[in-house]
């Protein structure tokens, strides 16, 4: 019992780095399209994250 709940602790916790480094990585990704292009609309954000 103890071995299963240490394991299900270390996946979602290894599984919320790993989906806070994605969410960091699409920031990071629409700062730099910020800088590239034109400030996009807010429709074109929402596009952009839907896609990425």
């Amino acid at each position: 019992m103890f071995f299963f709940t240490f394991f299900s602790f270390f996946f979602f916790g290894l599984h919320d780095l790993i989906e806070r480094k994605i969410i960091w990585d699409i920031v990071r990704m629409i700062k730099i399209k910020e800088l590239q292009c034109p400030p996009p609309t807010h429709q074109v954000l929402v596009y952009q994250l839907l896609v990425c």
